[in-house]
């Protein structure tokens, strides 16, 4: 399977919009504007997302500058915290039993008791650039990723699907020592002129045909955003709106149901925040109950 190539050699589009929101904004936001300036444009940016809901995203990119917070965290991340804030008013940490137990033993970081989403990016980011300073953007995305989305998603869910049918993936891709190669490798050569998987493409060609290499990405995604708006997403809502975790956990429904609604309605596209609370509240309903 061809799980960690994407990553290493930056092959999603996503990464390029990161990396081109790092060059352009971020970079000379946190250089030419003072601190006390850009915590009032952060402060004002999340003023107006109040007002207009479809900023939400750029003004959570604003604070992020502001705090001196990466603004790449992961793929794992499932919600912004601009999109946690309105959902959880009520919560509360609380430190579930027998955590403390595996933070000791070493079986769960710290971090994943933080209601902050970006202590966990944080924790395995902050040794990364300790150990290996000024390394490019995009190594340090790249880190991220190996550590969050590739082993918590990507390689879980291949493993699952594969298991399921009796067989066993390999993974040629996130050979170490490949793995050790790449992530000395600079930026500069896995893009060339916009083009990305630069250094890949080139390693292969004369073994792969150009139009192969070149054609146009084509991801696996289902299309939730057009499920979420069938018959689908009025079950999903039923669901969420109905399970005893939102009201265990102080869940604001009536927020909840704000957005799921205006997905149905096509107002704006919160698919994976829904289609996220749908598989939390899922699973609490079978393995927890009422």
């Amino acid at each position: 399977v061809g799980e960690g190539a994407d990553e290493q050699f930056c092959g999603y589009n996503g990464y390029m919009k990161y990396l081109e929101l790092h060059r352009r904004y971020y970079k000379p936001f946190q250089k030419f504007f003072p601190k006390p300036l850009q915590r009032s444009i952060s402060g004002l940016a999340a003023g107006v997302a109040r007002l207009w809901p479809a900023g939400e995203l750029y003004a959570d990119a604003v604070h992020r500058a502001a705090q001196e917070r990466e603004p790449f965290w992961s793929g794992a991340i499932g919600f912004w915290e601009s999109q946690k804030a309105p959902l959880l008013p009520g919560f509360s940490r609380q430190t579930p039993s027998g955590a403390e137990e595996l933070i000791e033993a070493g079986l769960l970081p710290p971090s994943y008791l933080e209601p902050d989403s970006y202590q966990v990016a944080a924790s395995y980011l902050e040794p990364f650039d300790q150990a290996y300073p000024g390394r490019d953007q995009l190594t340090r995305m790249i880190h991220n990723e190996f550590r969050l989305r590739l082993p918590e998603l990507l390689l879980m869910r291949v493993d699952k699907i594969s298991m399921a049918n009796s067989l066993e993936a390999r993974i040629p891709f996130l050979d170490h020592h490949l793995v050790d190669f790449t992530m000395d490798t600079p930026m500069e050569a896995k893009i060339r002129n916009g083009v990305t998987k630069h250094l890949l493409k080139k390693a292969v060609r004369e073994i792969i045909p150009d139009d192969i290499i070149y054609r146009k990405k084509m991801g696996f995604s289902a299309p939730m955003a057009q499920w979420l708006r069938g018959d689908f997403g009025a079950q999903a809502k039923e669901n969420i709106l109905g399970s005893p975790l939102l009201e265990k956990m102080g869940f604001d429904k009536s927020h909840i149901g704000t957005m799921i609604d205006g997905h149905r309605g096509g107002r704006r596209d919160t698919s994976l925040p829904v289609w996220v609370l749908h598989n939390l509240t899922a699973w609490h309903g079978h393995w927890v109950g009422s």
